[in-house]
């Protein structure tokens, strides 16, 4: 990815977030390829191994957004992600983001998508706190006005109840946690 690092070297950025919409040979999660054929839980593994796969060999973003946000799509019955099945390479994904002092962002918009909470699940988040991780962001994914800083209250609740105790900001793509509980 030539262009973004490029981009990214010649213009000033406070805050860049990083993620997977697009996997295997350019299939976009949105429009439900990607899921043709495969039994849900494979294909949420296949999607976690291209996650771990960019955050292994990027390293021009601060934070990796709605990590696990994968389940809005598919025409599942049931979304729910298997944790404890994907904990494996979620861990790998987790370790190395820490290891690069990279964050992930909490994202409240899988609450207007009708997952049942923000991106990652809250499991996620308290493994990700769990493993050392300290660099954390929310976001509300804002497509409208209303939208911004949607169930925020809920997040920092969570973010609590995780052992969080700080949110990260960034300057000039340089963390500063700011105390918000």
């Amino acid at each position: 990815m030539p262009q973004i690092n490029d981009l990214v070297k010649n213009n000033q950025y406070d805050f860049i977030i990083g993620s997977t919409h697009v996997v295997q040979d350019g299939l976009d999660l949105c429009v439900n390829d990607f899921f043709e054929g495969k039994e849900q839980q494979e294909a949420y593994r296949e999607y976690f191994e291209e996650v771990l796969y960019n955050v292994e060999h990027y390293d021009f973003f601060n934070v990796y957004g709605h990590i696990d946000f994968v389940n809005r799509y598919g025409n599942y019955q049931n979304k729910k992600i298997d944790y404890a099945l994907m904990k494996p390479i979620t861990d790998k994904i987790f370790k190395t983001l820490i290891e690069k002092e990279k964050g992930i962002e909490v994202n409240t918009s899988g609450f207007r998508y009708g997952v049942g909470g923000p991106h990652p699940a809250f499991e996620l988040i308290k493994r990700y706190h769990d493993l050392g991780g300290k660099i954390i962001t929310v976001g509300s994914d804002t497509h409208k006005p209303e939208q911004m800083t949607y169930k925020f209250d809920i997040a920092y609740k969570m973010l609590k109840e995780a052992g969080f105790e700080y949110i990260t900001v960034f300057d000039n793509k340089i963390p500063r946690f700011v105390k918000v509980f």
